[in-house]
């Protein structure tokens, strides 16, 4: 598609406002735009009745309209019974792109809901949209139960109980301030999973040739044991934790924990690093886990955290430095000014108003966002 696309339907007058990526829309052509690089994003919020009325009375589009709503009534609506005739309407796409668009939308069907889920959240956090990546995360940890409004915990019962009366939530605050796409708050990236296998086939392959058909054959005997064990150890965590695995799990809780940290909530961005270097034991997850303390609780608590997690002296001085850059670089912003201060009254036993300034400087961030985007 070409930088600039002739409108050939009257803008609306009133824009019609979509939640996830906080913006408003005038034109068929935006909201074509919209559907075909947020694929990942079209849910309820978005493909519903008042996206209708929108087209029917802002756009002229009645047919169009009339068709859209046929479809909201079918309880297995999928994305693409919704979205495609809106492009066609226009002819909006090439004949590659609309491949290429069908094959996504296949795709998706066919994925599970939590990786779904999983996968909108990246999108939102790519995008800066924090708050709503959060949440999104938070939906693809909940249990497969009736009751769906409860976050899966699955820490230890220890960890549970101390943090009973602290759990992981989302403030009310911005998703991003104002240039913090050019500037993150935190200098944390989405962790790159490492290979738990790694190296296992070089000891396949030293295996002597007249040994091979009995050692396949004990290792074809000992992995099934190996796995009746892991199925039974982990017949209490979630029904989507046995399917997907315990790194599927552990990559969003990091994912959520920089989430956090970019919001400048370290506390719950070090809960969930917590969780997710239990079943990642990444060196990713120890860096983020230790930079979130590092930035909560000082160098003192940094030391000491890398040494529950045994990281050696060399790499603990490497991890270090990375550290301090980033610091470096967030308290040369304003907002990172700020939360030195706050820390600071922290440090000096301030409590109520450490607690009071972080109030502030989430509203601050909030009036900011809502300040650029003109909403």
């Amino acid at each position: 598609m070409s930088g600039y696309i002739l409108c050939q339907i009257k803008r609306a007058k009133l824009p019609y406002y979509i939640e996830n990526i906080s913006t408003n829309i005038y034109s068929i052509e935006e909201l074509c735009f919209y559907f075909y690089h947020n694929i990942y994003l079209l849910d309820s919020t978005i493909l519903n009745e008042e996206l209708c009325f929108w087209i029917r009375d802002q756009l002229g589009l009645k047919k169009l309209a009339e068709n859209l709503y046929k479809h909201l009534d079918d309880d297995e609506m999928k994305v693409g019974d919704f979205i495609l005739p809106v492009f066609k309407e226009i002819s909006y796409l090439s004949l590659e792109e609309f491949r290429r668009l069908n094959q996504q939308i296949r795709q998706l069907a066919n994925e599970p809901e939590v990786l779904r889920q999983k996968r909108k959240g990246d999108y939102l956090m790519e995008h800066g949209k924090y708050v709503n990546a959060i949440k999104v995360y938070q939906r693809a940890l909940r249990r497969e139960a009736e009751d769906d409004t409860e976050v899966t915990d699955i820490r230890k019962p220890e960890a549970t109980e101390a943090a009973a009366d602290h759990t992981v939530g989302v403030q009310e605050t911005t998703e991003n301030p104002a240039g913090a796409e050019a500037k993150s708050p935190v200098a944390i990236t989405i962790d790159m999973m490492e290979d738990p296998q790694g190296g296992a086939e070089e000891e396949t392959d030293s295996t002597p040739e007249n040994q091979e058909t009995d050692a396949a054959e004990t290792d074809s005997s000992s992995s099934r044991e190996e796995k009746q064990e892991e199925v039974t150890s982990d017949q209490e965590l979630p029904r989507q934790e046995i399917l997907l695995g315990k790194q599927f799990i552990g990559e969003i809780y990091h994912n959520m924990g920089c989430a956090y940290a970019r919001l400048f909530q370290m506390e719950e961005a070090i809960r969930c690093f917590e969780i997710a270097y239990g079943k990642l034991h990444t060196m990713g997850a120890v860096k983020s886990l230790l930079y979130a303390v590092y930035m909560e609780h000082g160098v003192d608590a940094f030391v000491e955290k890398a040494k529950q997690l045994e990281v050696d002296e060399e790499r603990q001085e490497e991890i270090y430095v990375e550290v301090e850059e980033a610091v470096e670089d967030l308290y040369d912003t304003p907002e990172g000014q700020e939360y030195k201060k706050l820390l600071e009254e922290k440090q000096q036993g301030r409590e109520e108003d450490y607690q009071q300034g972080m109030e502030h400087l989430l509203e601050q961030l909030t009036a900011e966002y809502h300040k650029s985007t003109g909403y």
